[in-house]
């Protein structure tokens, strides 16, 4: 979350972490956060 806010500049990174995970674009891993497989399937 720092490295958003101080590098990106972004005010409320937990919000937006937490609306894509809603929207099913991403998923929470092990100490991360990684793209959803079911909108972006791998080949």
């Amino acid at each position: 979350m720092r490295e958003l806010e101080s590098i990106m500049g972004l005010k409320e990174p937990r919000r937006i972490i937490e609306s894509l995970i809603e929207k099913g674009y991403i998923e929470r891993g092990s100490g991360c956060y990684n793209l959803s497989r079911k909108k972006f399937p791998r080949s």
